[in-house]
């Protein structure tokens, strides 16, 4: 998929800004996380500026419409969840049998599991026996029952009772960039679904526009390789003049560039006016699909 991507424009003084947005590990690793983890900590005081005391307004409205009718039987993926509502509507009104987020700062889940998800409980989640590399495990909130006072399965897997639990929400907590799908596919096993591919939708309200622009294909290309041929990604996005993100700027046309080179349909279902830190900014509601064939045009 690399050779997919567009070229990145020349850098600008305001882009190498940017190439500091996360910082570096002394292993070399890039940590994504420390920057947000401090925000939850130090500057939010349980009422982040992107969080909404209700569901999101655009999901209610397309959901289940012609343009957004996700298959309920299939695990729904909510990327960079935080701690919104969005996840148990998706569970409790629109009635999909697994919703997974994906969220790297622990205290937001914590106070999901507070405020109004309690009944969230923490496990760890791997492929195969206790020794297996890092990569391969993650800690995982989830509403699904243990089975019976045991936690794992004769194969060291997690398991629930008889394998399947309808209406399931789980939230992985970890980098969103670096973890493999086999995490992915454990955590959607919990309501006894699985796959190579594991999702059949994703809705993204506050992901990608928080992505800076120099990460974005790299986030969309992990997007893709979890979204089953033909599946549907719900995208709110925004269009915002002055000031830094995030939330960052992601028109239409951006996201046409980000997404047509992998084979997506984009549709434009609906923009509006929207505040963003005290100023009016155009709002965007788009459906990119993803073609069952897998050749490109």
């Amino acid at each position: 998929l690399a050779s997919t991507f567009l070229p990145l424009p020349p850098c600008s003084s305001l882009s190498l800004l940017r190439m500091n947005y996360f910082s570096t590990l002394p292993d070399g690793s890039i940590d994504r996380i420390g920057r947000w983890e401090a925000k939850w900590r130090d500057d939010y005081n349980r009422k982040p500026g992107f969080h909404l005391s209700d569901v999101n307004p655009n999901l209610k409205k397309y959901h289940g419409t012609a343009a957004f009718d996700p298959p309920r039987d299939e695990p729904i993926l909510v990327p960079l969840c935080g701690k919104t509502l969005d996840l148990a509507w998706l569970r409790d009104e629109a009635g999909h049998r697994a919703v997974v987020g994906v969220e790297g700062v622990p205290q937001a889940i914590r106070e999901l599991r507070e405020e109004s998800l309690h009944e969230l409980r923490e496990v760890q989640i791997q492929r195969g026996a206790p020794a297996v590399a890092k990569e391969e495990r993650a800690t995982a909130w989830t509403t699904a029952a243990a089975t019976e006072g045991k936690e794992r399965d004769e194969r060291g897997e997690w398991c629930m009772p008889n394998g399947i639990n309808p209406g399931v929400i789980s939230i992985v907590c970890t980098d969103f960039f670096e973890l493999p799908a086999s995490i992915f596919t454990l955590a959607t096993e919990f309501s006894g679904t699985e796959g190579t591919q594991p999702f059949g939708s994703v809705f993204d309200r506050g992901a990608l526009v928080a992505v800076p622009p120099e990460s974005r294909p790299q986030y969309v290309s992990k997007l893709d390789s979890l979204l089953a041929p033909g599946g549907q990604i719900l995208l709110v996005t925004l269009d915002r003049d002055g000031g830094e993100g995030p939330p960052f700027k992601t028109t239409p046309e951006i996201v046409e560039d980000l997404f047509l080179p992998l084979g997506y349909d984009i549709t434009l279902v609906e923009e509006h006016v929207h505040d963003v830190k005290g100023k009016d900014s155009k709002e965007f509601v788009l459906v990119a699909t993803k073609r069952k064939s897998e050749k490109l045009l």
